[in-house]
């Protein structure tokens, strides 16, 4: 049998307790056999069909990915027909892959048809999500922030950070305000999942995970707000085609009683977000600070990594001083961000080609950028050769390594995979410490 059996949903005002068991190989993707979610306010009273909802919402691929079963006593019948058509989904950008489980589910719910008049949005302070809220603020959105996503449950100096970004957002904006914290993420087995995942080309969490569970997570909120539009933005444009966990075929399939979902600004690329935000700040907010950093462990834009950087450019092509919105610009920053792009300082794949390609169809030589510096980049930029741009090179033996252990893992017996896991967790921290060391010496 490879099974996940639901045992008791449990909910005490706003903290939500889900407890299962697994047999068989599904055992090997859970570090812990409890999944919970503590909203910012209470979730008393909502129907256990809808409670259900994050705690699938984060397994269920896991499951199809495996072909287990999930059994469950009661969930939302529109939810679960969802699953099935963002499962074909999958099934699709990744045939490489089986997506063959399925929910077993005692008593499908469904409710009288009800149209909920609030709107919410995802919320993380990055250049999508402010977009986002600045293209529906009519609606008065309430916006949501998830610790667990992208900034670890532990690091909770990081957390304070980045939620103070958002909560001065709100404030200015007189958006309600909910946040979500949930294990979501770290009950998972890395190790594991980067097993199946090494045949998406990428990781888990961004190829299959990230849209489905971040969205599953609101859905005690949207029947305790009373939401029917919930807003997700996209992360990419609609001109650059590829297979993601956040993309308008998965998100605007995903609805529950009540509740629909919007992949929103999929026809705007990043730059065009950025001129959206350029604006608003010019009318409505100069204080406004956006949060884009990759850099997870500080909670606030580290300026040096590549995702700051091209921010950094975009806010500059759009007239505005990164200075006065959550970056620093130093005297070396763009004499650096050359140097990084010539010296294959970065991972540097198909989706940074296209976004710094999409830099470069913005930019002219007559632009008047707050720093003369940033000037003779963009004119840098306008003329390079693209070819000469390089990437990171993973470092080979890692690389070997793993393409021997991944697959070696999937069919490990799970006793056996225990004792690797172990392994695994003596190795982790001297392995990232010399990664961590390395990536400092080339920033």
């Amino acid at each position: 049998m490879n099974t996940l059996i639901l045992r008791k949903i449990e909910v005490s005002r706003n903290l939500l307790k889900v407890d299962f068991d697994c047999t068989g190989q599904i055992r090997k993707f859970f570090s812990k056999n409890q999944f919970y979610a503590e909203y910012s306010t209470s979730i008393e009273g909502t129907p256990e069909a809808i409670l259900v909802i994050p705690f699938l919402a984060t397994i269920c691929p896991i499951a199809w990915a495996i072909g287990a079963e999930v059994h469950v006593q009661t969930v939302d019948e529109i939810f679960v027909h969802s699953l099935e058509n963002i499962k074909k989904v999958f099934q699709k950008f990744y045939p490489r892959m089986r997506f063959s489980g399925r929910i077993c589910a005692e008593n499908l719910v469904k409710p009288p048809a009800i149209a909920h008049p609030g709107a919410m949005t995802l919320f993380s302070g990055g250049v999508d999500s402010i977009a986002t809220y600045i293209r529906h603020q009519t609606e008065n959105p309430i916006i949501v922030s998830i610790h667990g996503a992208d900034i670890d449950l532990v690091n909770t100096e990081a957390w304070s950070i980045a939620i103070e970004y958002v909560a001065a957002f709100s404030r200015r904006t007189g958006s309600e305000l909910r946040v979500i914290r949930s294990n979501f993420r770290s009950i998972l087995e890395k190790l594991m999942l980067s097993s199946y995942s090494a045949d998406l080309g990428g990781d888990w969490w961004t190829r299959i995970m990230h849209g489905l569970a971040l969205l599953g997570l609101c859905a005690p909120l949207t029947h305790t707000d009373k939401i029917g539009k919930l807003y997700i933005a996209a992360s990419w444009y609609e001109g650059f085609q590829r297979p993601w966990g956040s993309h308008p075929e998965i998100d605007n399939k995903v609805r529950w009683t009540g509740t629909t979902v919007t992949h929103d600004g999929y026809e705007l690329s990043r730059q065009e977000k950025i001129e959206i935000i350029a604006q608003y700040i010019m009318n409505n907010g100069p204080q406004l600070r956006i949060r884009s950093c990759l850099d997870p462990r500080k909670g606030e834009n580290c300026s040096r990594c590549e995702k700051c950087s091209r921010t950094i450019i975009g806010l500059e092509l759009a007239g505005i001083n990164p200075n006065e919105h959550g970056f620093t610009v130093e005297s070396d920053t763009f004499l650096s961000i050359k140097s990084n792009l010539l010296g294959g300082e970065w991972n540097f794949d198909d989706g940074e080609k296209y976004v710094w390609g999409d830099l470069r169809k913005h930019a002219n030589h007559n632009r008047n950028l707050p720093h003369p510096q940033a000037a003779l980049l963009v004119n840098w930029l306008l003329d390079v050769n693209w070819n000469n741009i390089k990437s990171r090179q993973r470092r080979r033996t890692i690389s070997m390594l793993w393409k021997i252990l991944a697959p070696v893992l999937k069919y490990t017996p799970y006793e056996l995979y225990r004792i690797l896991r172990k392994t695994y967790n003596v190795l982790e921290i001297p392995l990232n410490r010399v990664i961590f060391q390395h990536a400092r010496k080339n920033r």
